[in-house]
């Protein structure tokens, strides 16, 4: 519309407690939108109100630390922290994100969506990338929970720790897809988790599915809990010491799950047991 803002600084900066953004692509004139107070954002839809970060050194699409903060219908698109920073799509302290997509985010370490409380909602992470040795290039959880979200096609030749990374014991992953990722290639020999690295927390009610991991399980686990869940079309690809093509067990607890049609090129192509415990749960037909 002729007069309105062509970057969404311009809105964001006089701090209204509800804005609207309708379809179009807009720019940053700072390095991000940062809310730390009860703001309600809606846009049309992450498909047409996209937040473009244009690919600049250090743009972070989304900050938002505030209990009653609710942002959705936006996509952040392009953003780049070139630093030892985490979240370059969104760093999530508290508050609501739903409904939104982060594409293309680039950065060192926790990529995509960094959670240290708050809710993301409804969203799809993609398209990710790192420029260094570390976890979460999707999502990571260090607090926080996420529901009802699709974190797919997140692919790095680097050695990482987990596209989606948890080490909370208060984080719950719940009815999400977690498909076609790649953490790391046939050179990054520690590279493991290429759906899910967990320390602690719950994994429930969710798709593992499609995903590569050099070594060491499409669901890697030192602790917490997975239940419920399908693993599923998992691969590990590194030639000696690739254990577990579904699950690599290593201190945590599957449950009431299905595991099939995965392949290891070393033991395990469904499941390696190293140490935890494995209830109630279907391993067939990996190979």
């Amino acid at each position: 519309e002729e007069g309105a803002a062509k970057e969404i600084d311009d809105v964001t900066d006089l701090c209204p407690l509800e804005i609207v953004v309708h379809g179009g692509t807009y720019g940053l004139r700072n390095k991000g939108l940062f809310f730390c107070y009860p703001v309600r954002l809606t846009g049309d839809g992450p498909k047409d109100t996209i937040v473009d970060g244009k690919g600049s050194s250090y743009t972070r699409g989304l900050v938002l630390d505030h209990p009653d903060a609710f942002v959705s219908g936006v996509q952040f698109y392009n953003n780049n922290l070139t630093t030892w920073d985490s979240g370059a799509g969104i760093q999530l302290f508290n508050g609501t994100v739903s409904n939104c997509w982060v594409r293309k985010a680039y950065a060192y370490n926790n990529i995509g969506v960094n959670l240290w409380g708050g809710k993301l909602v409804d969203s799809l992470v993609t398209e990710c990338q790192n420029g260094s040795s570390q976890m979460g290039l999707g999502v990571s959880l260090r607090g926080g929970s996420m529901y009802g979200c699709v974190i797919s096609n997140n692919t790095t030749t680097s050695t990482m720790n987990g596209i989606v990374y948890i080490n909370s014991a208060n984080s719950v992953v719940s009815n999400c897809v977690i498909c076609c990722n790649q953490a790391g290639n046939t050179t990054a020999s520690s590279s493991k988790g290429g759906g899910i690295s967990m320390s602690a927390g719950l994994v429930t009610n969710s798709k593992i599915l499609d995903n590569t991991s050099a070594t060491l399980g499409a669901v890697y686990l030192t602790g917490g809990t997975l239940r419920n869940c399908l693993v599923t079309g998992n691969e590990t690809i590194l030639a000696a010491g690739s254990n577990g093509g579904g699950v690599y067990n290593d201190g945590g607890t599957v449950e009431n799950c299905t595991i099939v049609g995965n392949t290891a090129t070393g033991a395990g192509d469904g499941l390696y047991q190293k140490n935890g415990t494995t209830v109630n749960t279907i391993v067939v037909a990996n190979r």
